[in-house]
């Protein structure tokens, strides 16, 4: 008699995943530390497009890769070969930070777009911070020590308990098309003071007074001394003609 054998026990078979999708959160590396990662990574791709980046790090003496999504703005502008701050964990991969950038020198980039950048070396060295339009805000010499303050709009420098102090110890140039001071009292002491107006000088006071230790002297085309009440000439001499 035949007996039948038992039909063979179907295999099962794991459904086939499909191919993960060309983004940070699924497109990574096998080797992708499930520790976390910060760091410096290399920079092999740039899909700007998608806002992805192909990077690489090195994680305990291994090479480790991933796609990371950006997550700064501004970083249209990232090259193969600069070097991105890489945030790794589990299976998402982020570019939170630009380090350097491949063949110019070492930079920094702010949420807003903002940028710290230096250029030169040696004695021509020199520090700029531009705005997110890319505007020069500031500059720093370091060889000579000369700051320059750049900005487009008003500049104002408050002080609400304290004082402002300008010290120089060369020259102090004030440049304007409009001066105004005010001030309760103004008080001022030089060696000497030398003033040229092109036109008219005008002193509008309540009371004036000139003090002058040695000689006085007035000398103009045109002279007027003129006084409602009274005027008093005194001096042990007087010369007139």
């Amino acid at each position: 008699m035949l007996i039948d054998s038992p039909p063979a026990r179907a295999r099962r078979r794991s459904p086939r995943r499909a191919a993960p999708a060309n983004n940070a959160a699924y497109d990574l590396s096998a080797t992708l530390s499930r520790e976390g990662y910060l760091g410096p990574g290399r920079v092999l791709e740039v899909r700007p497009a998608k806002r992805l980046v192909r990077v690489t790090w090195e994680a305990r003496g291994a090479p480790e890769g991933a796609w990371a999504q950006l997550a700064i703005p501004g970083a249209s502008s990232l090259q193969p070969g600069d070097t991105a701050l890489v945030a790794a964990r589990g299976a998402a991969t982020y570019v939170i930070g630009i380090l350097a950038t491949a063949g110019a020198p070492p930079s920094l980039t702010t949420s807003s777009g903002a940028t710290v950048a230096a250029t030169g070396s040696g004695a021509h060295e020199v520090v700029q911070v531009r705005s997110k339009k890319g505007q020069l805000v500031a500059e720093y010499h370091p060889g000579s020590g000369k700051t320059v303050v750049s900005v487009d709009g008003d500049l104002e420098f408050v002080s609400a308990k304290g004082g402002i102090s300008l010290r120089a110890a060369k020259a102090i140039t004030l440049v304007a098309d409009r001066l105004d001071t005010s001030a309760r009292t103004l008080v001022s002491a030089s060696e000497n003071t030398y003033e040229t107006v092109g036109q008219l000088k005008q002193v509008q006071a309540g009371r004036t007074r000139t003090l002058v230790r040695g000689s006085c002297l007035l000398q103009a085309r045109d002279a007027f001394l003129r006084t409602e009440e009274d005027f008093k000439v005194d001096g042990r001499q007087i010369h007139l003609g």
